[in-house]
């Protein structure tokens, strides 16, 4: 049955992000470093025996307004994964990276796995269509209080879309993506919220989210992404012990078998990658720029 957000808490909002966030000079410096980092995957991976995870959250046209770029169309999805296979990239399962790093086995070289945050509708109508015809295996993590709604997510203060496929995803859409054989789904949460100070809410929302994929879908043991990327000891701690199998933070950062799979990070794919600038991320360059900037600021200080 249909819901709407009269039957859900209605308050939740994005967390107030950083004014730098908001502006389109971070825009055009995404572009600058995206075109700076490119050519540097001739030189082959900075990082050996890594892994990388590539996030999506909504694959969609124009939605308007949107300062956290958080939307890539899809074209322009479609022109990123094609790019990457042709590059010689090899798209793995998440679950595969999970089994590895349980075990702590080196990763092998240009491997990657392609996850989405929330659980937008149009991952269904416009991201797995083209999944499908590549062959490509990716996971949705859901914000599973939304599942069902007929409107938009409460924390999408980003987009101005009204349309459809701003809506989150059906049960019967989920059932039929995993049917596939193409995705997988985990968790991201029961409501979405800022959970930063808050172990006991944070562990009691997580639960309900793991009951929802339980009932729903038959999943017992899933992967999971933290809202917002915020993480900490108490938070990953939780995730563990409530039996997940991996916790996905915000950090820029690849995957070895000496990373704690519950603070794993991730690079988010946006509107101006194109697939020999998610190659260096996958490479791990950007990482390296983005360490080489983190350690300049601090002795700058």
């Amino acid at each position: 049955m249909s819901k709407t957000l009269a039957d859900v808490d209605t308050t939740l909002r994005f967390p107030d992000l950083p004014p730098a966030l908001m502006s389109a000079r971070r825009r055009l410096w995404h572009r600058c470093v995206l075109r700076a980092i490119s050519p540097l995957g001739l030189l082959g991976p900075a990082t050996r025996n890594a892994a990388g995870i590539v996030t999506y959250h909504r694959v969609a046209e124009d939605v308007g307004l949107d300062p956290a770029m958080l939307n890539v169309s899809p074209k322009q999805f479609r022109r990123q994964i094609a790019g990457l296979l042709k590059l010689g990239y090899r798209p793995l399962p998440l679950r595969s990276l999970i089994e590895a790093g349980q075990q702590q086995q080196a990763f092998s070289p240009r491997t990657f796995s392609i996850v989405f945050d929330d659980g937008y509708s149009d991952v269904y109508r416009h991201a797995w269509p083209v999944l499908r015809e590549l062959n490509v295996p990716a996971t949705i993590f859901l914000a599973t209080r939304y599942l069902d709604s007929d409107e938009r997510f409460p924390f999408d203060d980003w987009s101005q879309d009204t349309s459809a496929t701003a809506r989150p995803l059906s049960t019967i859409e989920c059932r039929e993506m995993l049917a596939s054989g193409v995705m997988e789904i985990g968790s991201h949460t029961h409501s979405h919220q800022d959970f930063r100070n808050r172990p006991a809410d944070f562990r009691r929302d997580v639960q309900q989210s793991l009951d929802v994929l339980r009932e729903r879908f038959g999943i017992e043991t899933p992967a999971f992404s933290f809202p917002y990327g915020f993480t900490s000891l108490e938070l990953a701690e939780a995730v563990r012990d409530l039996g997940l199998t991996c916790g996905l933070t915000a950090d820029c950062q690849l995957l070895t078998a000496q990373s704690d799979p519950f603070s794993w990070g991730r690079f988010g794919a946006i509107e101006s990658d194109t697939a020999r600038s998610l190659a260096a991320k996958l490479d791990g360059w950007y990482s390296v720029c983005q360490n080489a900037w983190r350690t300049l600021r601090v002795r700058c200080d």
